[in-house]
């Protein structure tokens, strides 16, 4: 993406300071200053393709000038409408040159989040927000369902690990009415005790018996760290072998990359993950609600680390910020979301005549975009990579910590893995659903053939797996 007319920005560009701000006053002049708003995000909406297409071969032929046609400058604005008694969810597109509303659709009924619980004993109550999935009853409420834990206070760390030490209860709570709705028991069996809960008793319930610490903070652990390890230093003291000319913003997909070209030659219109699902396999009730959708419910640009050098990414580094909503709609800066590096990858290619014993070896060079979600225990390290045989990686990795849920001490579980003392890590995947509009030599439709192969599902089997998650 390069610099055309300084005074307008390209038609990928992030909205700058002045166009956030424009796009929050044209919402608010719209609802007027009594109405009481709650926004969640504002960034660039894409030209539609056809559109931006003839901007772009214009770009890659070098024969863009001032006159150039360019598509109108769009913003994307997501906020609620509060009322006493519900919450209605707006998306609106505003066009930031006539500072008009171009479009405006509405969903129904959204949350607020609740007050975390009093602190127990030497413990406080914690808990994991989950979306309610697909509810059994028809035509309910919105509900939001919660996987509560214990932190262990007796360090006085914020940071100790409270997945430790899971509560066998989910509350379910109304959305709009911030209202508990009921609380679940969870299955704390083993394989021989069926889908249900045990049944209930009058008799307290002891908790955390066998359960022992796990945490990860330095601090806190009760080994010490290793001391014979070198630091590894890539200087690059000539500097990146590449260039930025302009800034991105990472939407609910996170990075985004947009006309992908070589010498000129278009290879991908756009290429950007598009959704991450994380289904769990235990089919005991209510587990069989538990499935996250991290992109679509969450967002991956808001959940976007700010990377660190020397931690997340070694050599000479170009990062990239971003800007994020604040509740009023002002604008909150996120440093350093998307990293641009080299790195080295080994060797690409290499031949040695064995008359003269001369080798000759060309190193695989890597130009990696790089972006690191944190959804509730899970860390995602999402990276493009770009290298000098010509290829296009995409690479996914997932850190961070197991959501976990308690098991009876001495059982097992073929739904899961008993991995500490009352603590059973769950079976489930993590499905990365890729968004790749290719473009070989052509934007024209119809010049690049897509082969798509289906994935099928298992039957459903109304003993073990009532609700088709097992």
């Amino acid at each position: 993406m390069s610099p055309t007319n300084p005074n307008r920005p390209h038609p990928l560009s992030r909205v700058s300071e002045a166009e956030f701000q424009c796009a929050c006053d044209i919402i608010v002049g719209i609802h007027g200053p009594v109405t009481s708003l709650f926004f969640r995000s504002i960034y660039a909406k894409e030209p539609d393709k056809a559109s931006l297409v003839p901007f772009l071969e214009a770009e890659h032929a070098a024969t863009l000038t001032e006159d150039t046609e360019h598509p109108p400058r769009l913003a994307q604005v997501e906020y609620d409408i509060i009322r006493s008694t519900e919450h209605e969810h707006i998306r609106s597109v505003v066009n930031l040159e006539t500072e008009q509303l171009v479009s405006s659709d509405s969903a129904e009924k959204l949350f607020k989040p609740i007050k975390h619980p009093p602190p127990v004993s030497k413990f406080s109550i914690t808990s994991d927000p989950w979306p309610y999935g697909g509810p059994d009853e028809l035509d309910s409420p919105r509900y939001m369902q919660g996987l509560v834990f214990a932190r262990d206070c007796s360090h006085n760390n914020l940071d100790a690990n409270h997945y430790a030490y899971p509560i066998p209860i989910t509350p379910v709570l109304d959305w709009v009415t911030k209202k508990l709705v009921r609380v679940d028991r969870l299955a704390t069996g083993g394989a021989e005790d069926g889908l249900e809960p045990h049944s209930r008793s009058e008799a307290p319930r002891v908790l955390f018996e066998r359960n022992r610490s796990a945490d990860y903070v330095p601090e806190l652990l009760d080994c010490p760290l290793r001391q014979d390890l070198r630091p590894i230093h890539i200087p690059q003291p000539e500097g990146a072998s590449f260039s930025v000319h302009s800034d991105v913003s990472p939407p609910r997909e996170g990075a985004v990359l947009h006309d992908i070209c070589y010498d000129n030659r278009p290879i991908l219109y756009r290429l950007s993950y598009s959704e991450l699902t994380v289904p769990y396999g235990d089919p005991r009730p209510p587990y069989h609600r538990k499935q996250a959708f991290d992109f679509g419910d969450g967002g991956a640009g808001r959940a976007a680390n700010s990377l660190e050098l020397g931690c997340d990414c070694l050599g000479a580094i170009y990062y990239l910020d971003s800007f994020l909503a604040a509740a009023d709609g002002s604008l909150t800066p996120a440093k350093s979301v998307v990293c641009l590096h080299e790195q080295d990858n080994g060797i690409l290619w290499k031949h040695t005549n064995y008359r003269t014993s001369r080798g000759v070896v060309a190193r695989l060079g890597e130009l990696v975009v790089q972006f690191v979600v944190t959804l509730a225990n899970y860390e995602y390290i999402f990276a493009f990579k770009l290298d000098l045989a010509g290829s296009i990686t995409i690479e996914t990795r997932a850190t961070g910590i197991m959501s976990v849920v308690p098991i009876d001490e001495g059982k097992s579980s073929k739904y899961g893995n008993v991995v500490a003392p009352g603590i059973l890590a769950q079976n489930h995947q993590h499905i990365f659903a890729v968004r790749i509009d290719p473009a070989v030599d052509s934007y024209r439709a119809g010049d690049t053939q897509v082969v798509v192969e289906e994935t099928h599902g298992r039957k459903m089997e109304p003993r073990t797996s009532p609700h088709g998650n097992y």
